[in-house]
């Protein structure tokens, strides 16, 4: 009997489309195989298994560097998930997390920055012409800078208010002056 069931199995293999061989990244239970191509040549079994285990097929090529940093599958797949997550900035979310911190807010606060201490990584802005600058202590103004095209502001005091009226002439743009001053007429 047990003769019959062994020359039956690979028939049935060759009916079913099984396939009876493993392949070199294979792992037991894989969740997701297509994780298995992002593997690092000369990987250990556990290291194969935490990429099979990764719940997202999205920035896979990450995943080393958390392995490396001791991370289990399911934090990893919490990080790679987020649409916010930029993999350019994984070492940094590394860094950043000190466990007590969920995947979401350390995520959010690299994005924004807070992870550097203030006042670092400031940009000089280069084009100073341009109306729609954001000046804030990450993207400043060059040293000395004066803006081109000033005209005196347009008297803009509320009748019987006197903190609204500036007694010294104040200079802003042409642009943003003609802007002020429609503002001002139609209010």
């Amino acid at each position: 009997m047990k003769k019959k069931i062994l020359l039956l199995i690979p028939f049935i293999c060759l009916l079913s489309s099984c396939d009876i061989e493993v392949s070199k990244n294979e792992v037991a239970d894989c969740k997701n195989a297509t994780a298995l191509e992002y593997v690092p040549e000369n990987s250990d079994e556990s290291v194969k298994q935490v990429y099979c285990d990764i719940g997202t097929d999205k920035n896979l090529e990450e995943v080393d560097t958390y392995i490396k940093n001791e991370y289990n599958a399911t934090k990893i797949t919490e990080f790679l998930s987020l649409p916010y997550y930029h993999s350019d900035l994984t070492e940094r979310y590394i860094a950043y997390d000190d466990g007590s911190k969920s995947v979401e807010d350390i995520v959010t606060q690299v994005n924004i920055g807070l992870d550097q201490p203030y006042f670092t990584n400031v940009k000089t802005i280069e084009d100073t012409e341009d109306t729609l600058l954001l000046v804030n202590k990450y993207n400043a103004l060059p040293e000395n800078y004066e803006p081109t095209n000033l005209v005196p502001t347009p008297n803009a005091c509320v009748i019987g208010e006197d903190y609204s009226c500036q007694t010294e002439t104040q200079y802003l743009r042409k642009e943003v002056a003609e802007a002020f001053s429609s503002l001002v007429n139609a209010g």
